[in-house]
């Protein structure tokens, strides 16, 4: 168990932890028990028991079309560090994408929670272009999104385009908030201290960092100082407590993005 821990720091990933675990949960429980690689392989339990929801739920939904069938994916995205996308646990390749627009359309809904029209979308994307080349770079990038997602991943309502809701997605930024979020409602202690520990661990860098869009840009500052806030806390809870080395490990971290 140490071993995966520790391989899966050096990938900066642990996704497939979850995907070799769902044959060995009573391993990952025992890890998740002793505190293997810290909160590592209580995530990991979390995604097992998730996925196998998923499963259970997709079974029963599954929705005959002719003589086919047709089923909805599990798919997880990541914006915070390395900007990533799984469908049923598998890589979407850049090749995949066709373009860097195309992914980024993709985030941008999946950020943006409720519908955007045509015109909002292409004024975030292609803020320069005319409205024509905006608008046949929207359709482009649009049919690659799904392409290479899963064709039913985004809707048309009322002039709106978002993701369809029917599609269960895993997103590290909404996880991210949702931790901060239950944190703040939970009274100073050990409880508050292991959820905020949860969150940062999340953060594995920059918001879509490859992007450099307004609307990323803002995000990405909101973001970071979410997080510098979250180090700055933990790391005077831990000094408090003369949990030295902790606390000098988190102002590392605090260092070396506020510089």
């Amino acid at each position: 168990l140490e071993k995966a821990s520790g391989l899966a720091d050096e990938l900066g990933y642990d996704d497939f932890l979850a995907v070799e675990g769902r044959n060995a949960a009573l391993l990952i429980q025992y890890g998740a028990s002793k505190g293997v690689g810290g909160n590592r392989f209580v995530h990991t339990l979390e995604k097992i028991r998730r996925r196998r929801d998923i499963q259970r739920r997709r079974a029963i939904t599954k929705v005959s079309v002719g003589s086919s069938v047709a089923t909805k994916p599990d798919i997880e995205a990541r914006a915070l560090g390395e900007t990533r996308a799984l469908v049923d646990s598998r890589l979407i390749s850049d090749a995949e994408w066709r373009s860097n627009r195309a992914k980024e359309m993709f985030f941008y809904l999946l950020c943006c929670g409720a519908g955007q029209t045509k015109e909002q979308i292409t004024a975030a994307l292609w803020p320069d272009l005319s409205p024509a080349k905006a608008s046949s770079n929207f359709h482009i990038n649009l049919y690659r999104a799904r392409r290479a997602i899963f064709p039913g991943i985004f809707m048309l309502e009322q002039g709106q385009y978002k993701l369809n809701p029917d599609v269960d997605i895993w997103f590290d930024v909404a996880e991210f908030e949702n931790l901060l979020s239950r944190a703040e409602s939970l009274p100073h202690g050990s409880k508050k201290v292991a959820t905020l520990e949860q969150a940062i661990e999340l953060y594995r860098g920059p918001f879509l960092g490859e992007f450099y869009s307004e609307w990323t840009e803002m995000r990405r500052h909101q973001l970071e100082d979410k997080y510098l806030k979250v180090l700055s806390l933990l790391a005077n809870f831990n000094a408090d407590r003369r949990r030295y080395d902790k606390a000098i490990a988190l102002l590392e971290k605090f260092i070396a993005i506020d510089h």
